[in-house]
């Protein structure tokens, strides 16, 4: 009975969990009026990569997001992670510094181009050839069941 337990209890939680041995943090400094306009619930996507993120007003944020397995396209990776996020002139940066899903990248601070700021739509730009666009738009819910991977708060 015991050995089911745990093997239940082994499916249930996440298949991947890790948390940045150098925790970035984001600048203290009062959040700038270009900052404002990146604060809230937003729903994301650049190619076949989905996402909604929360960005808050204390530069933190919590991410959901899917992605295609390059090894089998049929199959989607999902993952929450916790980061912090800033501007820094025509720069949107941010840095994840907790992750849960199948796959993590705790790799330190990432930085897009911003091409442009609307109160209901941002675009960023990536360094993928392709299709370098990250299109959100602002939204007052989330839908992506990637949300499940996030640890409930103790």
């Amino acid at each position: 009975m015991k050995a089911a337990l745990l093997i239940i209890f082994a499916f249930t939680l996440p298949l991947f969990a890790e948390v940045s041995p150098d925790v970035i943090e984001a600048p203290d400094n009062k959040i700038t009026e270009k900052e404002e306009k990146f604060v809230g619930m937003w729903k994301g996507s650049r190619s076949s990569y989905r996402w909604e993120i929360h960005r808050k007003k204390d530069r933190t944020f919590e991410i959901a997001f899917s992605e295609p397995d390059p090894e089998n396209l049929i199959k989607r990776f999902k993952n929450y992670a916790r980061g912090v996020w800033w501007i820094e002139g025509d720069e949107y940066k941010f840095a994840w510094n907790e992750w849960w899903g199948d796959e993590g990248d705790l790799g330190g601070i990432f930085v897009e181009p911003i091409k442009s700021i609307a109160e209901e739509k941002i675009i960023t730009l990536t360094e993928d050839d392709v299709d370098p666009e990250n299109v959100e738009i602002r939204v007052k819910e989330f839908t992506l069941s990637a949300w499940k991977l996030k640890p409930e708060e103790p």
